[in-house]
């Protein structure tokens, strides 16, 4: 009996003794806590893993004390749930941030497990905890990788569709809801072509379903008109496949750019002159005991799961047995460390028994087994967090790819408007190098003429944390020479929700606006010397500075507010000594000017003065204004009109005024009517001057 109760006393001490080791040795933390929240045992990496000694946490503050020491106070309220959840005969889990000995913080995952007696009464609660530090970090690069990709997409010009293999829209862009006029709600998971029919009868599905299959991005050039909402123009059209990292196509993308201005500048300058172009979710470690010459001595059952064989199985075998070849050297080396006493980590890769590769996570210490040296490894799949990286790296390189493929030019910039980011494009667009602008002001490129205009609206812009659209401004090459930009921003923020700065694009419109300046020049031009001077074409300053000073001025909003404006222009006229037929016809002139202004802009300011003589009237609108190209005939032809009543309008002004100042820009018209109070006197005839001895 006294040899039976040495044994059992023995087992139990060796079971125990076992037990410890590998508690002492787990790779995730392990403690035993009385009901008041007091330390009984806490195995070493636990206390490792926020800075401290065993002896620290085991003698350190216990209950509510110790929530303070060690954990934020923002998650003691979850804590807690999960302890008095335990305190209940349950087991509780809840995600916490620790407070490490040397003040940084970490993410912990805690499963608290209740220990009960023989009764069942709970008497202690034991706790395991994982550090999910590295978890969190990539969950967050993944949001954000996605927040900033997704910036990208909505602050671009050009329309960006993506769609699944079934061809059912699953993103839309805001540019795309401008190219086409149609809400993004109404076009989300529905077939392309209930959602976009106009691209079916264009030929564009054709390409979109094509693109799922082709090794490259297919380029289709389109007109379309979309009858309900009546927008017409022309676009190119990008579409490639998205591929999962195996390759396998899940849909596809197609980028939409609006060509429409482009190539109406093209067709014009040809009829003109021929010139116009992606946690691990918990998983059992696996423990194996391997000898110093690779022989596998045991294995738990977590570990047999992992690679799918039998603990007989596995037993007697070799680590080389389960690793691919690339690594027996560094297994060799592992084992070399572990017999000079040594602790490792290391990753590799194994092989499960059907033959597929299972990336691990192991961890391998001096053991003794049987009295032998050995190595006692803990092991955990790491094949989840694998895919999580080789996603994040797939997707990283998709978004690389299509910010540096694109035309234009993608930056970021902080609350100073320093660069923080600059694309490949700046050096085609600017001359510079993506390093020779980094931590240069944006506005140390953008010309003093200009840069104050723009400042303006990116101070205004961080005021209200919005974003800005369409900024025009004029910036200096390397080589000296100028270029015009359109310039679009969106405001980035950090995890808090700070702003830290604006993240756009930039692109190159210098030759749009050449070809305009030369269309409007040659208008101008022509117009001028086919009025004799009468009409002419004026720039946006000119028309604020022919409509100054004002002895009158008034807003207008609707037809009631236009019959006052035309009452007050006679009154003011009257008052200046314009009386008779040169009256009536000069107020029927001014009046087509506000009626066009309320019937095709619905708003107008007129102002009205005396100047040199003359009496003018000037009246502005911000209506859809008039195409350069269509100027001779709208201010000339008698009866030509792209909307009612328009080209009429102009002739009677021509015909009532002395002078007619017109600026039709493309954010509304402007026209100055100009009546000489005194007209001149006719010079003599020829005949008059002839001598009387004639």
């Amino acid at each position: 009996m006294a040899a039976e109760g040495e044994a059992a006393r023995g087992l139990t001490e060796e079971s125990a003794r076992w037990r410890k080791i590998i508690l002492d040795n787990f790779t995730d933390t392990v403690f035993l806590a009385d009901t008041a929240f007091r330390l009984l045992y806490v195995n070493p990496y636990g206390a490792e893993t926020i800075g401290y000694s065993q002896e620290e946490l085991l003698s350190g503050p216990t209950g509510r004390d110790a929530l303070d020491l060690y954990m934020l106070k923002e998650d003691h309220v979850g804590f807690l749930r999960a302890w008095e959840k335990a305190l209940a005969g349950e087991s509780g889990r809840e995600q916490v941030r620790a407070v490490r000995k040397d003040g940084k913080i970490t993410w912990l995952s805690v499963l608290l497990t209740p220990v009960k007696d023989e009764s069942g009464a709970v008497v202690a609660v034991q706790g395991s905890v994982r550090d999910i530090a590295e978890q969190k970090a990539v969950e967050t690069t993944r949001d954000q990788l996605a927040q900033y990709l997704s910036d990208i997409l909505e602050s671009s010009y050009d329309g960006v569709v993506a769609y699944d293999k079934d061809l059912h829209i699953t993103v839309w862009n805001r540019a795309f809801e401008l190219i086409t006029g149609l809400p993004r709600q109404e076009a989300l998971c529905k077939p392309i072509d209930q959602a976009l029919p106009f691209l079916s009868e264009i030929g564009a599905e054709t390409t979109m379903r094509a693109a799922l299959e082709a090794p490259v991005a297919l380029t289709q050039d389109l007109r379309y008109h979309i009858p309900r909402t009546g927008k017409e123009g022309s676009l190119q059209a990008s579409c490639f496949p998205l591929k999962e990292p195996s390759g396998e196509a899940i849909g596809g993308v197609c980028i939409f750019r609006d060509t429409t201005e482009q190539t109406k500048a093209s067709e014009a300058l040809r009829e003109s002159e021929e010139r116009y172009r992606r946690i691990f979710d918990y998983a059992v470690d696996g423990i194996c005991i391997v000898s110093l010459t690779g022989t596998i001595l045991d294995v738990n059952p977590a570990f047999c799961e992992m690679l799918n064989y039998t603990r007989d199985e596995l037993v007697g075998g070799t680590a080389f047995d389960l690793t691919v070849p690339e690594d027996w050297e560094r297994v060799s080396e592992h084992l070399r460390l572990i017999s000079e006493s040594r602790g490792v980590a290391f990753e590799c890769v194994e092989l499960r028994k059907d033959g597929s590769l299972v990336p691990i996570e192991a961890r391998g210490i001096p053991f003794i087994f049987g009295g032998q040296p050995a190595m006692l490894a803990i092991i955990r799949d790491i094949s989840e967090r694998k895919k999580v990286e080789d996603a994040l790296a797939a997707s990283e390189v998709r978004y690389r790819e299509f910010v540096e493929d694109i035309s234009d030019w993608v930056w970021e910039v902080d609350l100073e408007a320093r660069y923080t980011y600059a694309s490949p494009v700046v050096e085609r667009i600017l001359g510079y190098r993506p390093e020779d602008v980094l931590g240069r002001s944006a506005f140390e490129f953008i010309i003093e003429e200009d840069r104050e205009r723009c400042r303006a609206v990116f101070e205004q812009a961080i005021s209200r944390r919005e974003e800005f659209h369409g900024l025009l401004n004029r910036n200096r090459r390397k080589d000296g020479s100028i270029l015009h930009l359109e310039t679009s921003g969106s405001p980035v923020c950090d995890n808090a929700g700070r702003l830290i700065g604006y993240r756009g694009v930039d692109r190159d419109i210098t030759d749009r606006v050449t070809a305009e300046e030369e269309k409007r020049h040659f208008y101008r031009t022509a117009i001028s010397a086919f009025t004799g001077g009468k009409l002419d074409i004026i720039t946006p300053e000119e028309a604020e500075a022919l409509s100054k000073p004002a002895d009158l001025a008034l807003s207008m909003r609707t037809p009631e507010e236009a019959v006052t404006a035309r009452r007050a222009v006679r009154s003011l006229l009257e008052e200046h000594g314009l009386s008779g037929e040169p009256l009536e016809s000069f107020i029927v002139a001014a009046g087509e000017a506000i009626n066009n202004a309320i019937k095709h802009a619905g708003n107008g300011e007129v102002f009205a003065g005396t100047r040199d003589k003359t009496v003018w009237v000037s009246v502005a609108d911000n209506g859809p204004g008039i195409e350069t190209f269509m100027l001779p005939r709208v201010a000339l032809e008698k009866g030509y009109t792209t909307k009612p009543s328009l080209g009429l309008g102009y002739s009677i002004m021509l015909d009532a005024a002395d002078k007619v100042a017109l600026y039709p820009g493309p954010d509304g018209v402007h026209v100055i009517l100009e009546k000489n109070l005194k007209p001149e006197r006719p010079g003599p005839s020829p005949l008059e001057m002839l001598p009387d001895t004639w």
